[in-house]
C-alpha cells in the first residue's frame, strides 16, 4: 500500500523578469531558491547586482526551510520562505533600502478532522524599509486582516469585515459572501482540492493615502488601481509599480513584493521578492 508522504511546495526569487523594448532580452532570476519535495534547506544570495543601467541592488538573498516536528504523535509540517534585498534601485526612479517577503507556514494533516482543518500561513514580516518612488516617500502597511489571520476562511471572513478588495479565478471582482462564501470551506479531499483550489487576489498593503496624492499631484500622475486592488502608484514615462501582490488560496500562499510594469521609453515587467509557501499531502 502507497503510505501518505507530505510534499513541501517552497520557492523563493529575489528579482527577475522580461524587457520587451527598446530590447528584448530576459532578465535572469536572481538569488532562487527552491526547496526539495522532502523538505530541508536551500539558499542562494548575490552581491553588487546590475542589470544595464536600469536596476541595482547591493545584497539579495533567499532562504527555504521545511521540517516536521512532532505534536501528541502526530506530525507537523513546518516550512518558511523569505528574500531580502537591500540598497535597490530602478532607474532612479524607485528607491529602497530593504525590502523583505515572507511566508511562514504550518499544516498538519491530523488537524483536518478537527474545528481547525486549515494550514496557518503567514506573511507578518514583510515590509520595505525607506521606499520612495519618484524622489517621494512611500509609507505602505500591511492590512489588518493579514496581521491577525493565518487560515483561509478566517482571512475571507476578516476580509470581509473590513472591506478588502478581491480577485477570484476569472479576474474578476469577489463578493465574499453568499454563494462564494461557501466555496471557502474547508475541502476535505487535500490532495485534488490543492491543485483545483479556489484561488483569490489582494494586495497585502492598503493603498498610500497622501503619499500617492502627493506623487500623483507634483509628478502629473495618474493614480491606478487594478482589478484586484493592489496597491499601485502610476509615474508618467516610466510605468506602474504594485506592491504586496498577494495570491491566497485554502492550501498555499503566492506573494510578490513588487511588481514593475515599465511603460515608456523601456517597456517590461520587473519582480523583485517573489515567494509560494506551504505543500500538501499525497495522496
Amino acid at each position: 500500500m502507497m503510505t501518505s508522504r507530505y510534499l513541501y511546495n517552497c520557492n523563493a526569487v529575489a528579482f527577475g523578469g522580461q524587457i520587451v523594448s527598446p530590447f528584448t532580452e530576459v532578465v535572469e532570476s536572481q538569488a532562487a531558491a527552491v526547496l526539495p519535495v522532502t523538505g530541508g534547506y536551500g539558499s542562494a544570495r548575490v552581491n553588487n547586482y546590475k542589470y544595464r543601467e536600469l536596476v541595482s541592488f547591493g545584497y539579495a538573498q533567499s532562504v527555504v526551510t521545511g521540517s516536521a516536528t512532532q505534536n501528541g504523535g502526530q506530525p507537523t509540517y513546518n516550512s518558511l520562505c523569505t528574500v531580502m534585498i537591500e540598497d535597490v534601485n530602478i532607474a532612479g526612479v524607485i528607491t529602497a533600502d530593504r525590502i523583505v517577503a515572507r511566508l511562514v507556514a504550518e499544516d498538519s494533516p491530523a488537524r483536518e478532522k478537527t474545528a481547525d482543518p486549515e494550514p496557518h500561513i503567514c506573511p507578518i514580516g514583510s515590509h520595505f524599509d525607506n521606499l520612495r518612488v519618484a524622489g517621494f516617500p512611500v509609507n505602505l502597511e500591511c492590512q489588518k486582516p493579514f496581521q491577525e489571520c493565518n487560515t483561509y476562511t478566517k482571512l475571507v471572513e476578516s476580509c470581509n469585515r473590513h472591506e478588502v478588495a478581491f480577485v477570484d479565478n476569472d479576474g474578476k471582482p469577489a463578493v465574499l459572501q453568499g454563494e462564494f462564501a461557501s466555496r471557502t470551506k474547508p475541502i476535505r479531499t487535500r490532495a485534488n482540492s490543492y491543485f483545483q483550489d479556489t484561488l483569490l487576489r489582494t494586495s497585502l498593503f492598503s493603498e498610500p493615502t497622501k503619499e500617492k496624492k502627493d506623487i500623483e499631484d507634483k509628478t502629473y500622475a495618474q493614480g491606478k488601481v487594478d482589478s484586484g486592488g493592489v496597491c499601485s502608484i502610476h509615474v508618467p514615462g516610466f510605468g506602474t509599480v504594485y506592491f504586496g501582490d498577494y495570491i491566497v488560496s485554502m492550501y498555499s500562499r503566492r506573494l510578490t513584493m513588487m511588481r514593475v510594469e515599465l511603460g515608456c521609453p523601456e517597456v517590461g515587467t520587473l519582480t523583485f521578492g517573489g515567494l509560494i509557501g506551504n505543500g500538501h499531502t499525497f495522496p
